[in-house]
Parts: structure tokens; C-alpha cells; sequence
């Protein structure tokens, strides 16, 4: 039911305003100044302790959430849709007072410093020299274990990261400062191609869906607080989706395979988006002439940005670490199990079959999208699938299906001929992606102050609750909400 303009442009922007001040509190909460040098390497748990900060933060997050999805409700809902800038504009405010903030969940922009340091500062080559082994490096405690590694991400990154280092220099608020911009710049940026890529749906949709993007407390916090190179590497995607849609098909891919230049993850869709442009095309020999020219265009680009580092083989054995390391991931829980019930489980056997696994559900989703399924649900799909089945798991992996669920709409003409199951298919695993987004942001809870307070510090039992928590509970969820919705 369309609701009164006028109403619903008021909800719409008292909604604004109270995420506004839901945000100025996390601001005012959890500063980034006062903390920026850390000495003990501050998290959730240092703003928000057991019990009460703990509920306090839950209650927050579970606002910010209500207050989101009533906004996306209304834009659904009204007469006349807001605008594109009437959604960016309170996305750029959120933005703002989030870079302000302390990165509680992800300490890894500290290490985005040191990798840009490592070329920008010292001159030396991040796929070749750890932090660790610069004696100069007086940033090194900042990072933690992992200032031992080499780089684990891609040429792309590289380019930014260094950029970044030169920038700041010495100042090290001033360089997460940079890194929180450039991921509160790469939230603006998608929602804008969402927008473009969304041109062909109803204006309501087309207006809550961009929403359902720029306004997600996940993704704020993820790239905006937490300065989290994710939002690049998806940038990349949606602007290469843009230009095969415009007919561009090679320069879009090549733009895509920026992605996984910048994070190697962002190569997970690019195969079912391909393939559904080849089976789109009319003959054979315009689907060789595109498999050719994004072959040598994806040569030429891989040469050209590992010139100055040497082999990309380097960066694929980092990659294969990160899989079969520590995480948060039912694989993991399995592993620990294991451990509990003294059966024997081989970390790397047990890696090893996950990576099969996903290669098998990566060809079943390849073949039914060739068979004529949208590339955009195989293209979520294998990013759930991908934490399901490694062990190496962090909440920020969330964020990698939702572009393609906020694109997984039928046209203005194929939204009326959409079938029931189908529209309750595609609601259901939006719903679940928000969900998705929401427990993983308060799993950090269970694994941290929860676990040391109630479960005895236990590794298992934190794992057993987090998964079922961060896993399973948006699935019922989204079930749940959509009976209701049905009933009412």
C-alpha cells in the first residue's frame, strides 16, 4: 500500500535523524583520538564491558537496525521515492561521524599502514619484507602478530596503501583518518552504482534497495569505522557490472578484476557474471571474441600491476594460509569438536576438503547459470558459501554477498510477472542478509566479553554459541518476518 507523500517524507527523515543521533552516541562513545596510540590494542570490550556496556552496545546496534529497515519500509512505501541524494545525504552524515570513531572491530587498518609503509617509507617490497624485519619501523607494536606476515592483498591495494603512507607520513592519526575516508568514499561510491545498475527497476525499489546499501549500520561500521578495505574491492565489482550492462563487457571485467587485485576474495563472483554475459551473447564466435579480449586484458592488467613486486604466486600461497587459519566458521566449531571429543581432525585435511566442497558447489551454481539463473544469487551464494566451508572466518566477510542481494531484483515489467515462489525466495534471502550482517556485528560480543564472563573463557563453547548465533539465527529470522508479513 503507497502511503501519503508528505507522511512518509516526515518518517523518512525523522528516521534520519535519530540514526543520526544513534551514530553521534558511538561517536561520543568510542572516540578515535583519545585511543589512536594504543598501548593494550582496545576493542569492543574496552568501550563496551560486561554487562551493561555489552547490552548497552547490543541495544544500540539493535536500533540502528530497526531504525534502517523502517526507513527502507517507507521508501518502499511512499508515493514519490526519495531521491538519490536525499539517501546519500544522511549516509555522508553517518560516514562522518564514524570516522571519527575508534575501529572496534577490526583492528586491521593498523596493518594497512604498516603495508603501505613497508614500500611508501622504507622502500622495500611488501610481498617480500614483513614489518617485523624493518628495524626502523617504530609503528610495529600497532599491529600486532600480524606486522609479521607479508602482504596478504593485492597490487591494487598496494597502490592505495603506499599513497596513504606517503600522505601521512609519520602522523599516524592522520593515515586512519585516510583509510577510514577512503572506505566511507567506497560506501558512497557503490550505493551510487546500485543506483545506476538498480536504473531498470520500479522507483520505490529502485530507492529502498539503494537504501537497503548506504544506510546498513554493518557496512558504516565496517567501512566507515573500521576503514576496512572491503569496500574497495566491491567498489570495483559494481563499477565493472555498470559497464558490461553498458555494453562494455571488456573494459568491465577488466575494471572487475580489480577487485580480486585489490583482496583476492573479490574473484569469488566474476566467474558467474562472465558466464552469464557469454550465454547472453548470439553465436559462438562473439563469445570467443569476448573470452579473448578479457584474456588478454586481464594479462595485460596482472603483468602490469605485480611488475613492481614480482610473481603473484607469492600472494596465493599468503592466500591459501589465511584459508586454512584460525577463524570464527562452522568449519572451524567442527574442527574444535573435533578436539573436544579427542577425534583425530587434520587441520590441513579438514581445510583441504572444505576447498573441495566449495569447488563443487562453485561448479553446481556455474551450471545453473548457464541453464538461464541470475549470476547475481550464484554471486551471493558462493560468498556465503566461502566462510561456510574455510576456516578462516572474520564478521567483515559478511558484507560480500549483500551487494548482489540489493541487485537481485526483477525489472518494472518482470516484477509483475514474478511468480510467488520466486518474490518469497528473493525476500527471504534479503532478509537473511540483513540479518546476516546484524548477528555477525554482535557475534564480537559472544566471542569476547560473553565468552570470558559466563562460558569460562572457553574457546569451544564461544564457538558453539557464536556460530549458531551468527549462522543460524538470520535464517530463522527471515523466515519468521516473512510468516508475519504473510499473516498480516
Amino acid at each position: 500500500m503507497k502511503m501519503d507523500h508528505r507522511a512518509t517524507a516526515r518518517r523518512f527523515w525523522l528516521l534520519a535523524g535519530l540514526s543520526l543521533a544513534g551514530y553521534l552516541i558511538l561517536r561520543v562513545w568510542m572516540p578515535l583520538a583519545p585511543y589512536a596510540l594504543p598501548t593494550h590494542r582496545p576493542d569492543v570490550a574496552t568501550f563496551a564491558g560486561w554487562p551493561w556496556g555489552a547490552l548497552a552496545y547490543s541495544a544500540l546496534l539493535l536500533a540502528l537496525f530497526w531504525l534502517y529497515w523502517q526507513a527502507y519500509r517507507a521508501a518502499l512505501a511512499s508515493q514519490r521515492p526519495p531521491r538519490l541524494a536525499a539517501i546519500l545525504l544522511p549516509a555522508a552524515l553517518f560516514s562522518l561521524l564514524l570516522i571519527g570513531a575508534f575501529p572496534i572491530n577490526a583492528l586491521d587498518i593498523y596493518n594497512y599502514l604498516l603495508l603501505g609503509r613497508v614500500e611508501a617509507i622504507f622502500g622495500q617490497n611488501p610481498y617480500l619484507v614483513a614489518s617485523a624485519a624493518i628495524p626502523q619501523e617504530s609503528w610495529l607494536p600497532y599491529a600486532g602478530e600480524w606486522g609479521k606476515g607479508i602482504s596478504p592483498y593485492g597490487p591494487a591495494f598496494q597502490v592505495a596503501a603506499s599513497l596513504i603512507a606517503r600522505l601521512s607520513g609519520d602522523h599516524l592519526l592522520a593515515g586512519l583518518l585516510l583509510w577510514k575516508t577512503l572506505g566511507a568514499l567506497t560506501l558512497l561510491g557503490s550505493a551510487v552504482l546500485i543506483w545506476l545498475l538498480l536504473a531498470a527497476s520500479t522507483p520505490g525499489r529502485r530507492a529502498a534497495h539503494t537504501l537497503l546499501w548506504a544506510w546498513n549500520p554493518a557496512l558504516l561500521l565496517t567501512f566507515a569505522m573500521n576503514g576496512h578495505n572491503d569496500g574497495l574491492m566491491i567498489f570495483w565489482l559494481l563499477a565493472g557490472l555498470l559497464l558490461v550492462r553498458r555494453q562494455r563487457p571488456v573494459l568491465g571485467f577488466a575494471v572487475m578484476l580489480l577487485a580480486p587485485l585489490t583482496k583476492l576474495s573479490g574473484l569469488l563472483p566474476i566467474p558467474f557474471l562472465l558466464l552469464a554475459t557469454l550465454h547472453g551473447l548470439p553465436d559462438a564466435r562473439s563469445r570467443l571474441r569476448l573470452l579473448l579480449g578479457v584474456a588478454a586484458s586481464w594479462l595485460l592488467l596482472t603483468l602490469v600491476a605485480f611488475l613492481p613486486y614480482g610473481s603473484p604466486l607469492l600472494l596465493l600461497q599468503r592466500l591459501l594460509r589465511t584459508v586454512t587459519g584460525a577463524g570464527y566458521s562452522p568449519l572451524a566449531l567442527l574442527l574444535l569438536t573435533g578436539r573436544e571429543l579427542n577425534l583425530p581432525l587434520d587441520r590441513g585435511q579438514l581445510a583441504g576438503a572444505g576447498l573441495i566442497l566449495l569447488a563443487l558447489v562453485g561448479a553446481w551454481l556455474l551450471w545453473r547459470t548457464w541453464r538461464g539463473r541470475s549470476p547475481l544469487r550464484a554471486a551471493a551464494e558462493i560468498n556465503v558459501a566461502y566462510p561456510l566451508l574455510s576456516l578462516g572466518f572474520r564478521i567483515w566477510y559478511a558484507v560480500w554477498p549483500f551487494p548482489w542481494l540489493v541487485l537481485d531484483l526483477p525489472d518494472a515489467a518482470g516484477e509483475a510477472m514474478e511468480k510467488e515462489q520466486e518474490r518469497w525466495m528473493r525476500r527471504f534471502r534479503l532478509r537473511a542478509g540483513v540479518g546476516y550482517l546484524f548477528t555477525t556485528q554482535l557475534s564480537v560480543l559472544i566471542y569476547g566479553p560473553l565468552r570470558l564472563a559466563l562460558l569460562g573463557g572457553s574457546i569451544y563453547w564461544g564457538h558453539l554459541l557464536g556460530v549458531a548465533f551468527a549462522f543460524g539465527l538470520p535464517l530463522a529470522l527471515a523466515w519468521l518476518s516473512l510468516r508475519r508479513a504473510r499473516r498480516s
